[in-house]
């Protein structure tokens, strides 16, 4: 399964190149779906204080700072980051993103629901204007 946080989440079951038909879906996991998204985001929104600690801290070294990453986390089945990968990158510093990951590995994605899932993270960084 990949979800994009904020954006859409889909389906873990890849469609195959037969002619089969797959059974048909079910309400229960489309709910499932759903609610681990809703979870999934509320978990980096109340985390972004911690994540934008990560960008803060790099202003000290380059005050001009600032851009985007999308981290692709492979959660597990103990609902914590197994891999956190970058997708796309744009502006943001090595130091940033290392930073990022360290903190998303420490975040409980889900109770254990003994499935792994693929989740992409937007995240954007500037500076405040006061």
């Amino acid at each position: 399964m990949v979800l994009l946080v904020g954006v859409a989440a889909c389906s873990s079951h890849a469609r195959s190149a037969t002619t089969e038909t797959p059974p048909p879906p079910t309400s229960k996991p489309a709910d499932a779906d759903a609610e681990l998204e809703q979870h999934t985001r509320d978990v980096i929104v109340r985390n972004r204080p911690r994540l934008r600690g990560c960008y803060e801290e790099a202003l000290g070294t380059a005050p001009d700072l600032e851009g985007r990453v999308t981290l692709v986390i492979d959660v597990g089945q103990d609902g914590k980051a197994a891999h956190v990968f970058e997708g796309r990158r744009e502006g943001l510093n090595d130091e940033v993103v290392r930073c990022l990951a360290r903190v998303v590995k420490t975040l409980p994605f889900h109770d254990g629901a003994a499935r792994t899932i693929r989740i992409q993270v937007p995240l954007a960084f500037g500076r405040r204007h006061e």
